[in-house]
């Protein structure tokens, strides 16, 4: 997934070629555009369009479990930046969960 800004008047054409795997035992993808403010773990608005195709996905593949994982930026200090990152991959969890992904699908790593 990539983030592209076409807000702007100039109409470039856009050709990006795209690898295709099949989705695997143990497979795992970085999602690009999960956004949240500075040392914060809610969602900013701008992530649910990733979170959507996640959704989608989940629905048309039930038999599909994930394990999210958060990152945070390696300034301050170690034991909260952890903190930080499982609250980010618990926020994601819970969008999941509430737009109806069953909670047992869902693990988030301590």
């Amino acid at each position: 997934s990539h983030h592209f800004n076409l807000t702007q008047n100039d109409p470039e054409q856009l050709e990006i070629d795209i690898k295709l795997s099949p989705v695997r035992l143990g497979s795992s993808v970085v999602l690009q555009n999960i956004f949240f403010d500075y040392d914060s773990y809610a969602l900013k608005e701008e992530s649910f369009p990733e979170l959507e195709k996640v959704l989608r996905f989940m629905k048309d593949n039930s038999s599909v479990y994930i394990e999210v994982s958060g990152h945070t930026d390696n300034t301050g200090q170690e034991a909260k930046n952890q903190s930080l990152s499982v609250n980010r991959a618990r926020s994601v969890a819970d969008y999941l969960i509430r737009n109806r992904i069953e909670k047992g699908r869902v693990k988030v790593p301590g």
